[in-house]
């Protein structure tokens, strides 16, 4: 199928679109980085982004932060070209619309244009990631640009690029970015086991807890050990206790910690119920998916019992200073267990996250 030579807007609607300077206005914008981040999560990632960092985030849409500006910009090309492991890329913001017509098409031409020739992307393939209704004003306008040379070869199927759209409220955001699959950045996950934690939410839950503890890191359903890993390479302690029912997940867990790059910490696995105290030993963190409704069968109030135990046992083994996180779909299970455990435990934050159609509740305790 042949390109299509784009429509050229007038300079006066150029004008109109990015100010008196449409040049500067399209510089600052291209050195912007925007953060992929799991929605509900975005002010955890600017606060994030801060401390590992040193860089001012805002929010720019459900599920993305952005630069507030560029003048560190050895800090933004970082960034840039090194997805963190909490997000799920980043992006170059080339593009933003009230108003999806000609004039902006012919702008986002422009813009991708000089973003490819800038990064010497030119040639490599990419991936449109566009809304999924077909029939939406967006989807539409977006599949448009698979039929506009702006420098990159849409291929589906192997792509090095991607280009994404996003919406909030009236505007449009244009996002252009290495892509990095979870497999290439995650590569220890060699094995997995049914109901897996998302490993870039996994790597967020690591680090809303201090990395600077001085103990063992335990997960009481640890799985494949996704979430217990992360956390041992965010955090300085010394080692790592996964408990788990499932023999699968022991294998999975030895598999996977063999690349999991954690030296010679002492991280192991106990074949047991955490509701169990016998499993459990004196830890500086505790950090746990725990089993919920749709995803295990349990007799009514089962789960409840279970809460509330794991989060007991959690309590009586914790450092003064240790921290637990606990995370679940199921919100009336944690708030029973933090009502429970409110004398000993203090509620420090509590997060709601969204990740493949789930509502993750998160909630972080202390000691009182």
């Amino acid at each position: 199928m042949p390109f299509e030579r784009p429509y050229s807007p007038s300079p006066h609607k150029l004008s109109i679109f990015w100010g008196n300077n449409s040049i500067n206005a399209y510089t600052a914008i291209a050195h912007h980085a925007v953060l992929a981040v799991p929605p509900g999560l975005e002010a955890f990632g600017i606060s994030t982004a801060r401390r590992e960092y040193g860089l001012k985030f805002k929010i720019l849409a459900r599920g993305f932060i952005q630069s507030k500006d560029t003048s560190e910009a050895k800090g933004v090309a970082n960034i840039l070209d090194n997805a963190p492991l909490w997000t799920f890329g980043s992006y170059r913001l080339v593009g933003q619309f009230k108003k999806l017509d000609q004039d902006a098409t012919a702008i986002l031409t422009q813009r991708l244009r000089e973003t490819v020739n800038g990064t010497q992307w030119g040639g490599r393939s990419y991936w449109l990631d566009s809304p999924d209704k077909r029939q939406d004003e967006l989807a539409r306008w977006a599949r448009s640009f698979m039929k506009i040379d702006f420098g990159l070869i849409n291929n589906p199927s192997n792509y090095s690029i991607a280009l994404k759209f996003c919406q909030d409220g009236a505007a449009t955001y244009a996002l252009l970015g290495k892509s990095i699959s979870v497999r290439e950045r995650f590569a220890y996950r060699r094995s997995d086991v049914g109901a897996s934690i998302n490993p870039v939410l996994a790597a967020c839950l690591a680090r809303m807890m201090p990395a600077k503890l001085d103990g063992m890191a335990i997960d009481p359903t640890c799985g494949s050990g996704t979430l217990l890993f992360e956390r041992l390479r965010y955090s300085q302690e010394q080692g790592g206790l996964g408990i788990d029912v499932s023999k699968v997940a022991q294998e999975a867990f030895t598999e996977n910690l063999r690349d999991a790059g954690l030296g010679g910490r002492d991280v192991r696995f106990q074949l047991g119920s955490s509701i169990d105290a016998k499993h459990w030993q004196s830890c500086s963190s505790v950090t746990a998916n725990l089993p919920f409704g749709i995803r295990v069968r349990e007799k009514p109030g089962a789960l409840d019992e279970m809460y509330r135990a794991i989060l007991g046992n959690a309590q009586s083994n914790l450092a003064d200073d240790g921290r637990i996180l606990l995370t679940s779909s199921y919100r009336r299970g944690l708030e029973g267990a933090a009502h429970d455990w409110r004398d000993q435990l203090k509620l420090l934050s509590r997060y709601r996250a969204e990740m493949g159609g789930l509502h993750y509740q998160i909630f972080v305790f202390g000691r009182r």
